[in-house]
């Protein structure tokens, strides 16, 4: 995972986030302490490969040194998700936005359960990787089912080119 322009080895428990220079865990950079942090998404760049979340606090302070916010990446959506995941059960959850209720007022929708709020995501986010992976298998069964449809359907007499 990257944070910033280099690479760092990263370690979450349940009470801080640290990271080192290598996997080593020798030399220790940083170690972040958990608390009022929330997750944001960032907006891939135009030409990044990268996927990107950030690390921010509620209470609008800097996170690391002079940053407002940490922004992560990773190579793969699902590093990402995978993250995100292991940030929701260490009790950092993500930015929520207010939902608006049928007379326009805005609701706070936050549980304040913190157990009940990490189901919820788990369960959200495999639901997610469910519907992701019956797309890319129907975008990739409906060429095929096309293909014999077209194939069998064919009247034999149209099969066989004239010599």
């Amino acid at each position: 995972m990257k944070g910033g322009s280099k690479e760092y080895w990263f370690v979450l428990t349940a009470e801080s986030l640290s990271w080192y220079k290598d996997e080593e865990e020798k030399e220790k950079k940083y170690m972040l302490p958990l608390d009022n942090l929330k997750i944001r998404d960032v907006e891939k760049g135009f030409m990044s490969n990268k996927h990107v979340f950030a690390i921010f606090n509620t209470e609008q302070r800097n996170v690391y040194k002079d940053l407002r916010q940490i922004e992560l990446a990773c190579d793969s959506q699902e590093d990402v998700d995978s993250w995100k995941a292991s940030f929701l059960r260490a009790g950092v959850y993500p930015e929520k936005d207010q939902a608006e209720n049928e007379d326009g007022v805005q609701e706070n929708t936050f549980s304040m359960d913190p157990q009940l709020e990490r189901q919820v995501e788990t369960i959200r986010n495999l639901v997610d990787s469910y519907v992701a992976i019956i797309n890319k298998s129907i975008r990739d069964l409906m060429p095929k089912t096309i293909m014999h449809l077209m194939i069998n359907n064919t009247p034999p007499e149209e099969m066989y080119l004239p010599s």
